[in-house]
């Protein structure tokens, strides 16, 4: 009996040695073809460096060329002729987003630098009005990268700027009406003073932006980050914020009226002297929003959330304009921890 155990013990002792023999292996095999993978994944990105290289070294030397014809050609003639321009948009559409590679730390994004470099190099040679309403209709600037410039005061009204990278830029007192700005980078961006009227900002990321004064009339804003962003005495009458992000930002003094904010997350948001009359706050999150001299007279408020009951009774306190509207009309009902406005029922 005892010589059974030590043989059944040897048996799964020597079992379990071999397993262990088979694990080492196959994690020593796994292992090598793991290092080769990463061999080959680092000599993809060498060849990719080397070729983004020789690309930027071509687009140098191609816009180098490019921008002395220009000068050239502006100071002695004092237009650009039609071969010029042709010059610029072939350029511009070489170096879209799509046929560029633009490297951010360890990510590429489709941003196009050449594009960037093209718009500002054109901003130097101060063109007529003419020539501009020419390359405004000729030639697309999306997808630039024009990180940190300085762009106080200039007209880029009407531009394709879809796409572009205008983090911690300066546009201040820039005029930058009816122009495309859809899924631009706006962190941070010094937009003070700006007309941004009928401009197409959607899905933008504005975060921590500085767009205090904006001239934003019937601007389309559905989708855009302003998380944090100050817009204090900007005017977004008719704007469209439909499903936006704006927690904590300060929308003090705004005249937003008739404004869509569909949707809207106002989390923390200081909307403290606001114009809101007739606008639409319909699912808006307004939890923990600070309501004080604001007007949101006949605002629709269907399926608004808000965190407690006595809301309504309370913005009374704050010198609401429109309470009347809102006792007359809308009632809060619990939805989990928080409460929705919900439209009275003849009965109510």
């Amino acid at each position: 009996m005892v010589l059974k155990k030590y043989a059944l013990f040897n048996w799964i002792y020597l079992t379990l040695g071999l397993l262990l023999v088979l694990l080492i292996i196959y994690m020593s095999c796994y292992i090598h073809m793991l290092n080769e993978q990463i061999t080959k994944k680092e000599q993809s990105l060498d060849l990719l460096n080397t070729k983004l290289k020789n690309l930027e070294e071509e687009s140098a030397l191609c816009f180098s060329g490019l921008f002395n014809q220009l000068k050239k050609e502006w100071a002695e003639e004092g237009h650009l002729s039609d071969e010029v321009i042709a010059s610029i948009k072939a350029f511009s559409m070489l170096h879209s987003p799509e046929n560029t590679a633009y490297f951010d730390s360890v990510s590429v994004q489709d941003f196009s630098v050449p594009r960037g470099q093209l718009l500002m190099a054109l901003l130097e040679l101060d063109l007529d009005k003419k020539t501009w309403l020419r390359l405004k209709a000729d030639v697309s600037f999306s997808g630039a990268v024009l990180r940190e410039v300085d762009l106080k005061g200039i007209d880029l009204s009407s531009m394709d700027l879809q796409g572009v990278d205008l983090t911690d830029a300066n546009l201040s007192h820039a005029c930058l009406d009816n122009t495309n700005m859809k899924r631009a980078n706006l962190q941070r961006v010094n937009m003070v003073g700006a007309s941004v009227i009928k401009s197409n900002l959607k899905w933008a990321d504005a975060s921590w932006a500085n767009m205090s004064h904006l001239n934003g009339d019937s601007i389309r804003l559905d989708g855009i980050l302003l998380n944090n962003a100050r817009l204090n005495n900007a005017v977004l009458n008719d704007a469209s914020l439909m499903w936006s992000e704006l927690r904590g930002a300060d929308l003090t003094e705004v005249s937003a009226n008739r404004a869509n904010l569909k949707g809207c997350d106002l989390l923390r948001a200081n909307l403290t002297s606001a114009k809101f009359q007739k606008a639409n706050f319909n699912r808006a999150n307004l939890c923990e929003s600070i309501f004080s001299n604001t007007n949101i007279d006949s605002a629709i408020m269907i399926n608004a959330m808000v965190m407690v009951k006595s809301w309504i009774d309370n913005i009374d306190i704050a010198g609401i304009e429109g309470r009347d509207w809102l006792m007359a009309n809308y009632i809060l009902i619990r939805e989990g921890e928080r409460f929705k406005l919900a439209k009275k029922s003849k009965g109510d």
